[in-house]
Formats: C-alpha cells, sequence, structure tokens
C-alpha cells in the first residue's frame, strides 16, 4: 500500500483547520502543518493531536515547502490548504485507490465556496489542480499549491472521482478586500514591466470582464452570487487598471 503524507499550509487563523485535519486524517499516513500566521492557536491544535507543526520563517513558503518535503519519505504527498477539505467521495476514491497508485501525479477537483454558495458554473468549475504527487518525480510549486506543475516528459497523471471542498470567501468583504489587495500587486507589476492603460482600456476590459464571467462562462446560473462575482470580477479589472494609470501619473511627476 502507498505511504501518504500531507501537508496543510494554514490561510487564515479563522479557517476551519479542525475540519481540514479530520477528513485528511482519514486518508494519510501523516500530516504536516505549515503555519506562516505563526499562530499559538493553530500549534496547541496540532500539539493536541500529534501532527507535526512548522513555522514558515523568513524564507517563506516555498522554501518551507521544501524543508518539509525533505523530511518525509512517504509514498506521496497530499498538498492542501486550511480552507479545504475532502469530500466524502473523493476520501472514498482515494482510500480505495491507495493499493495501485501508479502515476506520477494526481489531479483532484476542486469546488470553490463564495459567500456561502457552491460555484459550479462562473469559469470556476471543475478546476482540476495537482495535488497528490509521487515524492521522487519532478515537480515546481512557487509557493501556491494552486499552481503545482509536473515537469519532464511523459509523465502519468491520474485522477480521482469526487471533489475537494474550498471555502474560497465567506462573505463579499472577504472577496472585495482579496481583490483590492490583488489589484495592487497586479497593478505594480504591469508597471514594472512597462505596460500602459488607457481610457479605452479602462471601459473595455471591465466590461469585458463581466461578459465573459456572467455569460460566456455561465455565471448567471449561479444565481445572485454568480452576478455577484461577475460584477466583482468586472471591477477587478477596472482596479488593476486605474491604479496602473495612478502609479504612471505619480511616476512623471518625479
Amino acid at each position: 500500500m502507498s505511504t501518504i503524507t500531507a501537508i496543510i499550509i494554514c490561510k487564515k487563523v479563522d479557517d476551519d483547520l479542525e475540519k481540514c485535519l479530520k477528513t485528511t486524517s482519514q486518508v494519510a499516513d501523516g500530516i504536516i502543518v505549515l503555519d506562516p500566521l505563526q499562530s499559538e492557536q493553530v500549534m496547541m491544535k496540532c500539539q493536541d493531536n500529534h501532527y507535526k507543526y512548522l513555522k514558515v520563517g523568513s524564507g517563506g513558503i516555498s522554501r518551507s515547502l521544501i524543508q518539509a518535503i525533505k523530511g518525509t519519505k512517504p509514498d506521496y504527498i497530499l498538498f492542501l490548504n486550511s480552507n479545504e477539505y475532502l469530500s466524502g467521495q473523493l476520501r472514498s476514491s482515494l482510500l480505495s485507490s491507495r493499493e495501485k497508485l501508479d502515476c506520477d501525479a494526481y489531479r483532484l477537483n476542486v469546488i470553490k465556496n463564495f459567500y456561502g454558495q457552491w460555484m459550479k458554473h462562473s469559469g470556476l468549475y471543475p478546476d482540476f489542480q495537482v495535488r497528490l504527487l509521487k515524492r521522487q518525480v519532478g515537480y515546481h510549486i512557487d509557493g501556491k499549491i494552486e499552481k503545482i506543475t509536473v515537469t519532464g516528459e511523459n509523465k502519468m497523471i491520474g485522477s480521482f472521482a469526487g471533489d475537494l471542498f474550498c471555502v474560497k470567501y465567506r462573505n463579499m468583504w472577504e472577496h472585495i478586500q482579496t481583490v483590492n489587495d490583488v489589484t495592487e500587486a497586479d497593478a505594480k507589476k504591469l508597471f514594472r514591466e512597462g505596460i500602459r492603460t488607457n481610457v479605452i482600456s479602462i471601459v473595455i476590459k471591465p466590461l469585458g470582464n463581466f461578459v465573459t464571467v456572467f455569460f460566456v462562462k455561465l455565471g448567471f446560473m449561479d444565481g445572485f452570487y454568480g452576478m455577484t462575482n461577475a460584477v466583482i470580477s468586472g471591477c477587478s479589472e477596472f482596479l488593476k487598471q486605474v491604479k496602473l494609470r495612478e502609479l504612471r501619473k505619480l511616476s512623471s511627476k518625479k
């Protein structure tokens, strides 16, 4: 039987880490919790349940992930965030496959919860992400386990039945705050790359985002919250463009 060690990254102190740990412990032989928040609450929870706890230091999550992986010797490593947990079907699928795991990596289908609703459209689902990796296989992780890429040629990548539940945003305020942070970082990146914007882009690109998410990607089928997400998506593009414009404006004044 293949052995599995799960590495869980704490996203927020108020994530339902208990649910993540409970569902993961049913399929993993060992659990390592990486905590960039350095929360005493998380540390105590790990100690009470005999899970390995590692603080994320100044080197960041990427370096801590590498250290955690080097310190384990399972056949496979399962990567999760603390706001995620395994569905019953996914747990059953993983358990029934333990005897015959043979792929280099496996994708899990992530379904996201926005404001209390599971988003099955809006371009958000299905969302297959590489999350279970053979320890010896080549891969690249930049700190975001949602974007793990397997390197090399002729790699066998499988999948499992069932969903990985992800509570992405508990309310709209959380989504809006995230958008504000992300658009600022994106605008600064575009500015450093020498990208420029104009009034046409500021008007057309946000509208294009809304139309794509709401109509093309069937966001309207997610109901009111699908519409809300589409509007926020359009606003996200608008904020990125106007922030880029302001950065150019401030730069020209120096």
